[in-house]
């Protein structure tokens, strides 16, 4: 669901097009007239014009790549904004006594990565105009992505209560309870995304996972078939639909999502995932393996395909590789209870009692923390 995910990056790299080299190979002659040096001040202050002219374009073309929007395709979360329609020239106005120039301000700043100063100038905002939702909302993506949901939540939640149209802050909201593992609410909050703009794919593909953790699957490819037909190249909702069929144990189907979700985007890495695991349920033990390590080569930060080779090994008696593979998952997700689970059955296997009862109790504690 959010969708991690593509962020704006600054070209620093660039060639300007001004070759610095020293390109005399002699010392130049001093003039012999003042006819002469007046000559050579009119050409140089001729030169400082056409380079002034030169630096000002290359200034703007900085400023155009600033206004760049974020990616609104990624799984999780939709984190579209106010578009900056103009570069505020600060010599113009007291910039930072402006509202609109400090929200604009902070959103490149957000873009850029540049959290700190971009709560800064937010926050300036908010402090000048307690009213303006873009600003509530363009510092809760901050909190996001800085990973502050509690701060996060009261300004998608401020934002909201002074703009009830803003179906993009209603969406971000319930991805934040949808990974804090609070369904309902996160249903709640699609919902009113989907109510506000009906043609909203990414908050039907959203609600169509939390269908799918609560359990009612059909309800969830209802929303995904719905987010396809919005977006007919949109990756993320066949994937998930392969995820559902999954669940539902009809594995060639959601074979056929995931080859449809790979012809979109080829490297994705969760699709492969997906696959892999509906290979692994069909017996398909190679197959398998090829897709998890294919999933782990695109994004080796993932623990669930290094449980899920884990699994592979397992089941074709590699228990050393299994072990290895599930050791991976724990040490990327600590609290991954499953892993936790196969590694103490192999370690049992292997002899090494301490070891496999360490792994057990260790899942155990996970699991009634769950259930609380």
């Amino acid at each position: 669901m959010r969708t991690v995910k593509p962020y704006i990056k600054i070209d620093t790299t660039k060639n300007n097009g001004i070759d610095n080299k020293d390109k005399l190979s002699k010392k130049p002659q001093p003039a012999k007239n003042l006819r002469k040096l007046k000559s050579l001040f009119k050409l140089l202050m001729f030169g400082l014009f056409i380079w002034g002219i030169v630096v000002l374009i290359l200034q703007e073309s900085k400023n155009q790549e600033l206004r760049k929007e974020t990616d609104a395709s990624n799984e999780k979360v939709d984190k579209n904004s106010i578009p900056l329609n103009k570069t505020v020239n600060k010599t113009e106005n007291n910039e930072l006594n402006n509202p609109d120039y400090l929200i604009k301000e902070g959103y490149r700043y957000y873009l850029n990565k540049r959290y700190g100063q971009a709560l800064k100038s937010l926050s300036r905002a908010i402090e000048l105009d307690s009213l303006a939702s873009r600003a509530y909302y363009n510092r809760a993506l901050v909190y996001d992505e800085m990973k502050t949901y509690d701060l996060a939540i009261n300004d998608y939640k401020m934002a909201v209560s002074l703009d009830t149209n803003n179906s993009r802050a209603f969406n971000n909201l319930g991805v934040i309870y949808f990974n804090k593992k609070n369904l309902d609410s996160a249903l709640l909050c699609f919902s009113l995304a989907i109510e506000i703009d009906p043609e909203y794919a990414t908050a039907y593909n959203n609600r169509g996972r939390v269908y799918t953790e609560k359990g009612e699957y059909e309800l969830a490819l209802q929303d995904h078939d719905k987010a396809i037909q919005i977006n007919p190249q949109y990756s993320f909702a066949y994937n998930n639909k392969a995820l559902v069929y999954n669940k539902m144990k009809k594995y060639d189907v959601a074979i056929e999502n995931c080859n449809k979700a790979l012809s979109i985007r080829p490297k994705f890495s969760r699709a492969y995932n997906n696959r892999g695991f509906a290979y692994l349920n069909k017996n398909q033990i190679e197959m398998a393996i090829n897709d998890f390590e294919k999933a782990i080569q695109l994004d080796s930060r993932d623990p669930e395909p290094h449980f899920n080779l884990g699994l592979a090994k397992f089941y074709s008696g590699n228990l050393e590789l299994a072990l290895k593979y599930f050791s991976k998952a724990i040490e990327l997700k600590f609290d991954y209870a499953e892993a936790y689970l196969f590694r103490s059955r192999v370690n049992e296997v292997l002899g090494r009692k301490n070891e496999a009862r360490e792994d057990y109790n260790k899942y155990l504690q996970l699991i009634l923390e769950l259930d609380k």
